[in-house]
C-alpha cells in the first residue's frame, strides 16, 4: 500500500498516549489515526501563526500583539463551538414531551 503522507516517528509521554487511547476506543478509530488527526488539527493553526512568530524573531513588536490578538480569536471560536456542541448533546439527552 503506498504511504500518503510523510511519515514520522513520534515518542509520547505515557499519559499522552493514554489519553489519545482511550479516546480512540471511545470514537472507535485507531488510535494513529486519531493522533494523526490532532496533529493535522494543530497545523493549521500553526501555519496561521507562522507570519507572526517570523516577525516577532525579527524585532518587530507588533507581532506579539498580533499574536495575542490571533490567540484570543482561536479560544473564542473554540469555547463557542464547544458551547454549541454542549447545547447539542444537551437537546439530545433531553427526554421527549409526553
Amino acid at each position: 500500500m503506498p504511504v500518503r503522507g510523510k511519515r514520522i516517528a513520534v515518542t509520547l509521554s505515557w499519559d499522552a498516549y493514554g489519553v489519545l487511547e482511550e479516546f480512540a476506543k471511545l470514537v472507535e478509530r485507531p488510535v494513529a489515526s486519531v493522533a494523526r488527526e490532532v496533529l493535522e488539527d494543530a497545523t493549521r493553526g500553526m501555519a496561521e501563526l507562522l507570519p507572526v512568530l517570523r516577525r516577532a524573531k525579527e524585532g518587530d513588536v507588533d507581532a506579539i500583539k498580533d499574536a495575542t490578538a490571533w490567540m484570543l480569536e482561536v479560544v473564542s471560536s473554540a469555547v463557542a463551538e464547544g458551547a454549541a456542541t454542549l447545547r447539542e448533546v444537551k437537546r439530545e439527552a433531553k427526554p421527549p414531551d409526553d
